[in-house]
């Protein structure tokens, strides 16, 4: 396997490699807290990922890093089986 940078697992295949590479987080996830910062109740992956034009499978891996930055946070509400995400 090629080892095309630290964004993705070892075991992920190489186009999850290729995709960390290319794909820009930080653009990314100031869009997130951006529309995040719209909505002060709150927002599930898929609401921001329609409100953005931005594919959920883009917009959901921007979560936890941003959860660990203490940018976002869970909030309580669940909307289905979905996490409600809240700007901090």
């Amino acid at each position: 396997m090629a080892d095309f940078g630290a964004m993705a697992r070892r075991t992920d295949p190489d186009t999850s490699h290729i995709a960390a590479v290319t794909v820009d987080a930080n653009r990314l996830e100031g869009f997130v807290l951006s529309i995040l910062g719209q909505y002060p109740g709150g927002l599930t992956t898929r609401e921001i990922s329609t409100l953005l034009s931005i594919d959920m499978v883009s917009i959901s891996p921007r979560m936890k890093p941003l959860e660990k930055k203490e940018l976002v946070e869970r909030t309580t509400d669940r909307r289905g089986r979905s996490i409600v995400w809240r700007a901090k």
